[in-house]
């Protein structure tokens, strides 16, 4: 059995783990009494819209989180999150390999497609090595999904994403109120 689609597989569940909650978290704003008791930072924008910031220590605590209970043949260590400008995200892990540990890093597009956040992979590599895998069908179409039907669950349109050197932002509208992306 080879070890690269049960690490992609792995790589998939950790970035499902840090936007699936990242997504919750927007939902459960518009019905929070108090903005001040959801980790990340939440505040109004223009009018209805809500903005969600999510800064690198908390998303690499989701990662964090959600690695301590994955289970496999392969064991992702010390996850962080890099949040780089231009729509880009980086989850770095280190992988032990008989006494040596290796950097493993999947490198992604972020953006609005179809008023939902959708993660595009653009590679995975193992230190050096770009690793041969179909990124699309393993990781980003079940992110995608589940990214998907959180939003409808939460009638809310994604209207913009954009990052910086450190943080994710996330601007929301109430379901049918934004123009179309």
């Amino acid at each position: 059995m080879s070890m690269r689609p049960r690490w992609a597989t792995i790589l998939a569940f950790i970035l499902g783990a840090i936007l699936g909650p990242a997504v919750l978290l927007m939902v459960q704003a518009l019905s929070a009494p108090r903005a001040e008791s959801i980790g990340p930072r939440i505040s109004a924008a223009s009018g209805q819209d809500l903005v969600l910031t999510l800064q690198e220590p908390y998303l690499s605590s989701l990662a964090q989180q959600r690695l301590a209970v994955v289970q496999g043949p392969v064991r992702l260590e010390n996850p962080r999150i890099d949040v780089m400008p231009g729509e880009r995200l980086v989850l770095i892990a280190e992988v032990p390999f008989m006494g040596q540990r290796f950097e493993a890093s999947a490198l992604m597009a972020v953006g609005v497609v179809d008023r939902l956040v959708r993660l595009d992979a653009r590679e995975v590599m193992l230190g050096s090595l770009v690793l041969p895998i179909d990124i699309d069908a393993l990781l980003t179409q079940p992110i995608n999904r589940e990214l998907a039907q959180m939003a409808r669950d939460g009638q809310l349109d994604v209207v913009e994403v954009t990052t910086s050197d450190d943080r994710m932002t996330v601007r929301l509208s109430p379901r049918g109120s934004a123009p179309p992306s």
